[in-house]
């Protein structure tokens, strides 16, 4: 009998397959609401690419809406909260149905790792914002405590939130792994939530609202012309 040859698992793909594990362990054994949001992202995350050739369609288009939504080297996506929390030490304060725009920073190319970059792609999310309409309390990120502090450059509070100890260390040590696999070694830090207000947000790296009305109206005459144009051809 001939054994089927079954490749060998990529590095990622491990890491994809043990995130998996860990998230649905914690759905399973935790009450915590906390947790169970961070779980449920996680397995939000791991879930993209069944949709990644429609998200790529429309990146970097701020007048295209999507739920999941590609804005230079950030995705986004609306979201309401589905518990209430509250940090001790801060002014942080969301409640069960607040909307929120969730943001994530996938794995990078070096050449994408500048500020430059970073700072253009935070554009993009608030003219995205501004075009859409959108009235989001916050741009919540839950990440690790080395792009948390990188996060704080760009106006964003960083908070340690306290998770039992039993939800954190399975996927902290998974990243850890992950991360040691690629050759890197150094240390990441624990879980920690990056968030700002979405007004605050927008006024740091949004147009002026002047200038933003004179924009669209400029998009509108172009769509007009254009429509026209098709129309005579």
């Amino acid at each position: 009998m001939v054994e089927r040859f079954h490749p060998p698992e990529s590095p990622r793909q491990v890491m994809e397959d043990s995130l998996r594990r860990e998230a649905y362990k914690i759905l399973a054994n935790s009450e915590d609401p906390l947790a169970r949001e961070v779980a449920e992202k996680i397995l939000e995350l791991l879930d993209i690419k069944k949709h990644i050739e429609q998200i790529r369609q429309g990146a970097d288009q701020t007048q295209c809406y999507q739920k999941m939504k590609q804005l230079g080297i950030f995705w986004i996506r609306e979201h309401s909260a589905n518990f209430d929390w509250k940090d001790p030490k801060g002014a942080f304060t969301i409640n069960k149905g607040d909307k929120y725009l969730d943001l994530h920073l996938p794995p990078l190319s070096e050449d994408k790792k500048t500020f430059a970059e970073i700072r253009r792609s935070f554009q993009l999310v608030a003219e995205y914002i501004q075009v859409q309409n959108l009235h989001p309390k916050y741009l919540i990120g839950i990440t690790y405590e080395k792009l948390g502090r990188l996060a704080t450059r760009y106006g964003f509070t960083v908070v340690a939130p306290k998770l039992p100890p039993d939800v954190t260390r399975g996927v902290e040590n998974v990243y850890r792994n992950f991360r040691s696999v690629g050759g890197d070694s150094e240390n990441i830090g624990s879980i920690v939530i990056c968030y700002q207000e979405t007004d605050q947000f927008v006024k740091r790296f949004g147009e002026d609202p002047l200038s933003h009305v004179l924009r669209g109206a400029l998009l509108g005459i172009a769509r007009s012309r254009k429509t026209k144009s098709e129309l005579h051809s």
